[in-house]
């Protein structure tokens, strides 16, 4: 399940001034210019693989906790 430019659609979002100047950092230090949106998606496939991860060590951890 790739991302791609061509899949992009656009979107609103509301954000604080502080969650925008903080977004703008962040995507700054992370990409080496503003880009709020490629933040967002970038934290989105983030959450995405780090929760496949997680369930697939609770997995392995109760597969051989045994019987």
């Amino acid at each position: 399940m790739g991302t791609g430019m061509s899949n992009t659609k656009k979107v609103t979002i509301s954000l604080t001034p502080e969650q925008q100047e903080k977004a703008r950092s962040l995507s700054k230090d992370l990409f080496g210019k503003e880009n709020i949106s490629g933040l967002i998606g970038f934290l989105i496939e983030r959450w995405e693989k780090e929760q496949n991860t997680s369930a697939n060590v609770k997995l392995k951890r109760s597969s051989s906790n045994g019987a």
